[in-house]
């Protein structure tokens, strides 16, 4: 999957290491960022899971392009795609991106109506 959007030009990586763990693939256009997990005869709801469980949004918090999480099952037996789950993160709730005892971050908006998060000390 990540040559595919290597071709098409997006930004690509594969096992990016966390304090908890590796993300499985990240993909960053020049609006989105993409978070994948990949899951094996297991469910999406099990890859989603574990994005939220191991907090890999957190080092995408200062990211001020649209986040998706996305777990992705395959099926062993037929060797597809057997179920996707997507969840767009909503970055006016931070509990989307961090839980609610590690939050070192505030929202502000900008003088053109973005939101922005700084972090707070």
């Amino acid at each position: 999957m990540s040559l595919i959007f290597k071709a098409v030009g997006f930004y690509t990586e594969t096992e990016r290491h966390t304090s908890d763990g590796r993300m499985d693939m990240v993909v960053q256009t020049s609006d989105y960022v993409y978070l994948f997990e990949f899951k094996l005869d297991k469910s999406a709801e099990d890859a989603l899971a574990q994005i939220e469980e191991k907090q890999y949004s957190v080092p995408l918090a200062h990211e001020p392009r649209k986040l998706y999480k996305i777990g992705v099952n395959f099926s062993g037996k037929s060797r597809r795609v057997e179920s996707c789950k997507m969840k767009v993160v909503d970055r006016d709730n931070i509990k989307d991106i961090l839980p609610i005892n590690e939050r070192p971050f505030q929202t502000f908006t900008t003088a053109d109506g973005q939101n922005i998060l700084a972090g707070v000390s």
